[in-house]
């Protein structure tokens, strides 16, 4: 055996000491889907912001939408291609959600996938706040970046919360009950 290669960001299924020990290189590929995991993140972000998946099981459903085989009639000050109610509990307002432009993101875990997901977030127009312990504020200045003390103070003032720390003795179970009961009713 002359070389190891491993597709994973870190070669944790290789037993690296061995193959030190018998002189053979270990190849990996770090960041390899930080791009697509980042993007996956913001795109489930805008999901739920404006409730996407919801809308689209109300219409699979059959919810909203008129018998097949009614005919129907604009009002008069409406555009003839509009069919939704205006009221209370119209699609138009159950639907609405929010946008992701001034809000604030949490990100837990400031390395390779939570940069790029800040840089995407930032871009959107969001503020983030960085709760990662291995990071120093000065890694992080920039305009719209916040380090946070504690994984508690992000969880207060988060709108949204992206986590993207690796599974270790550490981080499981971080992300707990009680933390998630310190997030704002609109988070």
């Amino acid at each position: 055996l002359k070389l190891l290669a491993c597709t994973r960001a870190t070669p944790v299924n290789i037993d690296i000491a061995a193959a030190k020990e018998r002189s053979i290189p270990v190849l990996f590929t770090p960041g390899r889907n930080s791009d697509a995991t980042a993007e996956l993140t913001i795109g489930l972000m805008l999901s739920i912001a404006r409730k996407i998946p919801m809308a689209h099981a109300a219409l699979k459903a059959g919810k909203y939408t008129a018998p097949p085989a009614s005919k129907l009639v604009t009002k008069d000050g409406l555009r003839p291609d509009v069919f939704w109610g205006v009221g209370k509990n119209a699609p138009y307002n159950v639907f609405q959600g929010t946008q992701l432009r001034g809000k604030s993101l949490g990100i837990v875990g400031y390395g390779s996938i939570g940069k790029r997901v800040g840089r995407i977030a930032r871009a959107i127009g969001m503020a983030l706040l960085i709760y990662d312990p291995y990071v120093g504020e000065i890694e992080i200045e920039e305009f719209g970046v916040h380090k946070v003390g504690s994984l508690k103070d992000l969880m207060c003032e988060s709108d949204f919360v992206s986590c993207h720390l690796k599974v270790t003795s550490e981080t499981v179970g971080c992300i707990s009950r009680e933390m998630i009961a310190c997030m704002k009713p609109t988070a």
